[in-house]
């Protein structure tokens, strides 16, 4: 097995991030690579599509973590498309091994601690009811209590959300107990809803442990930084991510269902009147330094690509990031197929260790990065889509670092944002150049208009039927130049996909064509606007074609059934060959804008 994905829910949470750190150590040991795919940057079923092509022998979920904010069926879908095999931390599902931490031995480690302590009277605020660890540890609780012949009174049984500010007000809710003397200890279900009760007793004056014993449950980084530092409990990450690796390495293990329990071990600490771990408290400081705690920095303006990277390798350095490589996909011809899949890839930057590798090259997609970077260390590597306007773009492939993981985001905020503006002149420039194109058609319809003018002098006119009376030709051969914009074309791509803005775009231009007779001509511009040009046209020749284009449009409509409404809105100008066509052109796309400025005003989105 030569390269290993981990999927979870978001790197920078402490637990995401302690089980990403202790499989790629475990990974690198083993020579294999670790690749990390966050669920907040990607649906299940896409990061489900990616592995194979991104050579992905095995799989490790870190189901509890997604959990927590996703339905437990995507999960189940995830693993019903995978065709590698795959191992759950967490929660177990049909058909596939989990390893799990036990819930039921760590919290009963808490509990026996606290009474060796000589508390009785002990609270706890749990989880989310929902969740499995919440549920876990809250039943250890109980069990705890009652082996001991404590009855747990109803108030001392408080539900929270696994944060800061839940913990803050569970405590705020227990504080006059507290303050009565009723209570001798408060655990939580997590660091970080116990780090937020311990703000609210600092606040009201309660000292810990000296009026009350305090614990958390995770032995995330706020529990050795929280005032007074935790008493905790660690889930083993370590071991959790030596026994995935090896159910997935082991023969047999696509579709095998198994349950592995991992022992996590207790960490006492200040909060439960113990001493202070101070030989943890200075690991933690010199992975995460007081001065690097703040938000990162942003980047000063840069108006160039070799300014922009430069400052990128700057900010790598000064925030010890080990490697960044920003990749695009580079599309075989010149046109890329809509829905089609990329196949190759271009190397923009790429970064490790402090030097810049080659950029430039073209590679096959499924590598990920070519030879020459991807042999440089095992280090694990976050994967970052980069997509605009829904089209996928590249990727970003960069290493957690534990002194800069809450880097990573701004890091990666950053690049995409400056490749997005980068995207956006690129298109400007491709607008200006269909403008330049669409000009010089124009000027040579303008031209076969003039020819048409004399030839009518010298033929004269022909009839037309009666049901086109108000496009007779009069003797001035006047004409009019429509412009037609189809509204809100973006928001239906952007909702239903493109291939139904292509059937949009089409449908529109069929309505439009059975307004105008064989001798007008209908052209698109490009993206959503439409030029019509109505030769010999007089004053109620706009009635007669506003009527028909609302009529073809409420046809339209009526058997639609799609979640959407066509709309579109005109502008026009007549011409009489004095003015140049151009300026009769822009005649009527100030109307067009007038009124669709008008449109926005009343009915704003």
């Amino acid at each position: 097995m030569k390269r290993v994905a981990l999927v979870l829910e978001n790197i920078t949470w402490s637990f995401d991030f302690a089980m990403s750190e202790a499989l790629g150590h475990v990974c690198e040991a083993a020579g294999v690579r670790l690749m990390v795919y966050e669920a907040c940057c990607s649906s299940l079923a896409g990061i489900a599509e990616k592995l194979p092509g991104h050579g992905i022998e095995g799989v490790v979920i870190l189901a509890d973590s997604i959990v927590l904010s996703d339905a437990s069926e995507s999960i189940r879908n995830f693993i019903n498309l995978l065709t590698i095999p795959s191992v759950t931390i967490g929660p177990r599902f049909p058909s596939v091994p989990s390893v799990q931490s036990d819930n039921t031995t760590g919290m009963r480690m808490i509990m026996m601690h606290l009474f060796e302590q000589g508390a009785r009277r002990i609270a706890h605020v749990s989880g989310p009811a929902e969740n499995r660890e919440a549920a876990e540890r809250k039943s250890a609780y109980l069990d705890a209590m009652a082996a001991k012949g404590i009855p747990v009174q109803p108030e001392w049984l408080l539900e929270g959300l696994f944060s800061p500010m839940s913990g803050y007000h569970a405590m705020k809710r227990l504080l006059s107990l507290i303050r009565s003397g009723s209570l001798d200890a408060v655990t939580f279900a997590n660091d970080e809803a116990a780090s937020g009760g311990l703000r609210l007793l600092a606040a009201e004056g309660i000292e810990v442990p000296g009026d009350l014993l305090v614990t958390g449950y995770g032995n995330a980084p706020c529990s050795l930084l929280a005032f007074p530092p935790l008493t905790t409990v660690s889930n083993n990450p370590a071991e959790l991510a030596s026994e995935a690796l090896s159910v997935l390495s082991a023969k047999g293990a696509m579709r095998t269902e198994s349950q592995t329990k991992v022992k996590p071990f207790l960490m006492k600490n200040v909060s439960s009147g113990c001493a202070k771990r101070i030989d943890a408290l200075r690991q933690l400081l010199s992975l995460f330094p007081m001065t690097e705690l703040c938000h990162a920095e942003f980047f000063t303006g840069a108006s160039t690509d070799e300014g922009f990277w430069e400052e990128i390798t700057g900010k790598l350095h000064h925030y010890g990031i080990p490697s960044l490589h920003v990749v695009q996909y580079a599309w075989p011809g010149t046109i890329k197929e809509k829905g089609g899949r990329p196949e190759t890839s271009r190397m923009l930057y790429s970064c490790s260790d402090g030097r810049l590798l080659p950029t430039g090259d073209i590679f096959p997609t499924g590598t990920l990065l070519p030879d020459k970077q991807i042999s440089d260390s095992n280090c694990p590597l976050v994967f970052k889509e980069i997509s605009f306007d829904n089209q996928p773009f590249g990727y970003l492939l960069i290493s957690p670092k534990a002194a800069a993981i809450g880097h990573l985001d701004d890091i990666a905020t950053h690049c995409i944002g400056w490749l997005s503006t980068k995207q956006q002149r690129a298109e400007q420039n491709r607008n200006r150049q269909r403008m330049v194109e669409t000009r010089n058609q124009l000027m040579v319809v303008n031209r076969k208009l003039n020819e048409l003018k004399v030839r009518g002098n010298l033929e004269g006119a022909v009839s037309k039927p009666e049901s086109d009376a108000a496009y007779h030709p009069l003797p001035d051969n006047r004409y009019i130049i429509m412009l037609v914009d189809i509204d809100d074309l973006r928001h239906i791509n952007e909702r239903f996909g493109y291939p139904e803005g292509d059937t949009v775009l089409r449908r529109v231009e069929e309505a439009l064509a059975l307004c105008i007779r064989e001798t007008d001509r209908l052209v698109r511009q490009g993206g959503d606007s439409f030029l019509l040009l109505l030769k010999q046209a007089g004053e109620t020749t706009v009635e007669v074609m506003q009527e028909r284009m609302l009529l073809q449009l409420d046809r339209l409509n009526s058997d639609l059934m799609k979640g959407y409404r066509i709309d579109f809105t005109w502008g026009y100008a007549f011409g009489d060959g004095k003015d140049s066509f151009e300026s009769d052109v822009q005649r009527a796309d100030e109307m067009l804008y007038r009124k669709k400025r008008a449109r926005t005003v009343q009915s704003p989105r």
